[in-house]
């Protein structure tokens, strides 16, 4: 399972984007994927300018595609110059690095409560030096 997330040109109009939308799927299906999911957003202000542009339209498709056939999807989206640009993740590969945050030695969590005998005994240690 795959994510693709593309920024598409903010100068499109409602049946540019539409056709875009379609060339994408065209090519994710030609490479014998299908789409799983697709949302698109309003045109939204980019946190910094790409190709000279401030806004776009957020595209995000869940696919399903052998590996071997992503760099034909990438070559493909690369050759249209509607998107500005894009990005694709391997979901799996993300499940796997997820870790979960171990507690810090030292350092009190909120369960734990700190003694106020302990601060002062180290309020003070730290007003002799």
């Amino acid at each position: 399972m795959y994510e693709l997330i593309y920024i598409a040109s903010p100068n499109l109009m409602e049946n540019d984007l539409t056709s875009l939308l379609e060339k994408v799927r065209n090519f994710i299906y030609g490479s014998e994927g299908h789409v799983k999911n697709e949302k698109i957003d309003q045109k939204r202000k980019l946190a910094y300018p790409i190709k000279k542009n401030i806004f776009g339209y957020y595209i995000t498709c869940d696919l399903e595609i052998s590996a071997e056939k992503i760099d034909d999807l990438q070559k493909n989206i690369e050759s249209l110059p509607e998107i500005i640009r894009y990005l694709i993740i391997n979901k799996k590969d993300i499940s796997k690095d997820i870790t979960p945050l171990k507690h810090v030695p030292g350092k009190p969590t909120k369960k734990e409560k700190v003694k106020i005998e302990e601060l002062d005994k180290k309020l003070e240690e730290l007003l002799k030096e």
